[in-house]
């Protein structure tokens, strides 16, 4: 009898565990390494990005994919801008280049729907991570018209959740909106609590300890009024950062939030609730330096794959005569070697 009583108290511990360790990750670039984000219980992806397999297989880990979806602004590298109505457009966002959009406009939601929400669905996204949702505030002064795309933003993230009951529903800040909809949101994000970027300036910045105050009080507010929200909080440091952007992390996760440490395009592995140390090694070699471009007889394979996959490491091959790898490798390799039997010219 006390060993079930033993291993139920264990149970139930380890559900607290499981429940603290609820994590996030943010991956908007090219190429995303869908076996690291697999460790992490939900994934926010650019769909631009992400393609229909990629979804698959982290659905199939249990993963809850959310799909980013910018609804107060349009990017100026958008290909969609060129379809939106100068009629829905308030303004323009001078640090980013992309334009406000308007809310309080039937015609912007319904457009939303038809051609973000509704496609995303269908290709099996099952969540939504919405952003840009303060940006009226760029365009608009008056209190009456703030109050008008407060109206129009609380309706659509309502109809949102009527016509996707089953969706997670993440919001980036929105804090004007929250009382009007947290009972149809999963979980509230912020930036910028301790590190953040000024996009202006395009540089990284320690966060003023009066507006963290603030912000810490914002979101402690939300958590304790609204217990069954996620609140997230993402820092931007440096690629390459990691004993800092580690400090970060734990000093969010003691304030009680979900933390994600990355770079403000999100195109890196960043640190989170999970650090996931990468195990696979980058091995570039040169096909042409080899009998009949043949992998197998080169000195990368024969000489080097056998002691990393002893220490644990899992090499991956590039041949350089098809270019190099795109994007940030910090967080995604855990090195690159490079084996050339003679001058390389490409």
């Amino acid at each position: 009898m006390k060993w079930k009583v033993a291993m139920l108290l264990c149970l139930l511990s380890l559900g607290r565990l499981v429940e603290a360790a609820e994590s996030v990750a943010f991956f908007y670039g090219a190429h995303p390494p869908v076996h690291l984000l697999a460790h992490f219980h939900h994934v926010v992806v650019e769909p631009d990005e992400f393609s229909k397999e990629q979804l698959k297989r982290l659905q199939r880990n249990g993963r809850v994919v959310h799909a980013y979806v910018s609804v107060g602004e349009v990017g100026r590298e958008r290909p969609w801008l060129k379809e939106t109505k100068e009629v829905w457009q308030l303004g323009k966002n001078p640090d980013w280049g992309s334009r406000v959009m308007d809310l309080s406009s039937p015609g912007w939601r319904n457009y939303l729907f038809e051609h973000r929400f509704r496609p995303l669905w269908k290709e099996g996204y099952r969540g939504f991570f919405l952003d840009t949702l303060d940006s009226y505030l760029l365009a608009t002064r008056s209190g009456e018209a703030r109050k008008r795309q407060q109206a129009g933003l609380t309706e659509l993230i309502l109809r949102l959740r009527r016509e996707f009951p089953q969706a997670s529903i993440f919001v980036n800040r929105g804090f004007e909106v929250i009382e009007q909809v947290a009972g149809s949101i999963d979980g509230v994000a912020a930036e910028s609590l301790y590190r953040g970027w000024d996009p202006g300036s395009q540089e990284y910045r320690k966060v003023a300890p009066k507006d963290r105050r603030w912000l810490r009080k914002k979101l402690k507010q939300i958590r304790k009024r609204y217990p069954h929200l996620m609140v997230m909080v993402l820092d931007y440091l440096p690629p390459g950062k990691w004993e800092e952007a580690r400090r970060v992390a734990d000093r969010i996760r003691q304030d009680g939030f979900v933390p994600w440490i990355s770079t403000p395009a999100q195109n890196q592995m960043g640190v989170g609730s999970v650090e996931v140390l990468p195990r696979e090694v980058l091995m570039l070699w040169d096909s042409s330096q080899e009998p009949e471009g043949e992998l197998a007889f080169s000195d990368i394979h024969r000489l080097a794959a056998m002691p990393l996959e002893y220490l644990g490491f899992v090499p991956v091959y590039r041949d350089i005569r098809k270019g190099l790898p795109e994007g940030p490798l910090s967080g995604r390799y855990a090195g690159v070697i490079s084996w050339f039997s003679r001058n390389v010219s490409t």
